[in-house]
């Protein structure tokens, strides 16, 4: 297995190649993040329509499917921007043209696996009576707070929110060991050809090898993802002072896909080193390019 050494700058050296890349086609990016925020907001309304139903669980296999194809579309749209290329709008679904359609949903077996386990995980530590408690008073509190009431918070200290605390610490950390699993999977799979299992099995090599550098990108990461909320709440807060409750949609909108393009162009330069071609970030071109729209 040909697994690169780099060192452990490489994990923030991701991090500022990412936001490069966006400045070398911030139009292009700016349409593909548009198009990933739209889909995942519409779907997350579609579902909030239908509470207590089947329908929202429906929603998000959806948008697990169109997230998991938009995504793969955006480290193809990077891939042409390294290489001094033109890149479409049509790389956000470029994978359907070039016949991988299989291989993309072979891609949601470890997101489908982390999710079972999740589930599992919940069945186990919170249990079927407590995860109905919960539920109950959680659309309380969301007909309280609809109908402009004030939330009693006695009806959260009544819930049992301990185990359900728990429940979510183990899914933080099931989510650091995907990290592992996925960082550098589905570049792997796209342009080396690699299957899924074996590109999990090669993720999960390769960030073990460059432990430092993928704990480096980890916790700068973090940083950079509370400062960018941060300062998207203030800028947020202003807005909605002068234009409404709808600029909170638009901030939604913008924040989902701005993450995912994020995430895509940390995936596509931590492969590029890992497992690609070798080539440092740095020698991405700077000529300009963009998707035509």
């Amino acid at each position: 297995m040909d697994v690169r050494k780099v060192p452990a700058s490489a994990g923030a050296e991701w991090l500022v190649q990412t936001f490069l890349l966006f400045r070398k086609s911030p139009r292009g990016f700016g349409v593909l993040a548009l198009v990933y925020g739209g889909l995942s907001q519409l779907l997350a309304l579609a579902a909030n329509l239908f509470p207590g139903t089947i329908v929202p669980v429906l929603m998000q296999l959806v948008l697990l499917v169109v997230a998991t194809f938009l995504i793969v579309g955006m480290i193809i749209a990077a891939d042409e921007v390294t290489a001094g290329r033109q890149a479409q709008l049509s790389h956000l679904f470029a994978a359907v043209g070039q016949g991988k359609t299989r291989r993309v949903f072979a891609m949601l077996v470890p997101q489908l696996l982390a999710l079972l386990i999740s589930l599992v995980l919940l069945m186990l530590i919170v249990g079927p009576e407590d995860l109905e408690k919960i539920n109950a008073v959680m659309l309380e509190i969301q007909r309280e707070a609809n109908a402009g009431r004030q939330v009693d918070p006695q009806m959260l200290l009544d819930a049992p929110i301990g185990a359900f605390m728990v429940w979510i610490a183990a899914v933080v950390a099931l989510g650091f060991c995907s990290v592992f699993l996925t960082l550098t999977m589905i570049p792997d799979m796209i342009f080396n050809g690699v299957g899924v299992f074996s590109a999990m099995k090669r993720s999960f090599v390769a960030c073990m090898k460059n432990i430092l550098a993928v704990a480096v990108l980890m916790v700068l990461g973090l940083v950079v993802s509370f400062c960018i909320l941060f300062a998207l709440g203030v800028v947020l807060g202003l807005l909605q002072f002068v234009l409404g409750n709808a600029v909170i949609i638009v901030a939604q909108v913008f924040a989902n896909g701005f993450f995912a393009s994020f995430i895509a162009g940390v995936m596509y330069f931590a492969w590029k080193q890992m497992l690609g071609d070798g080539s440092p970030a740095s020698q991405v071109p700077s000529a300009s390019t963009g998707i035509e729209v």
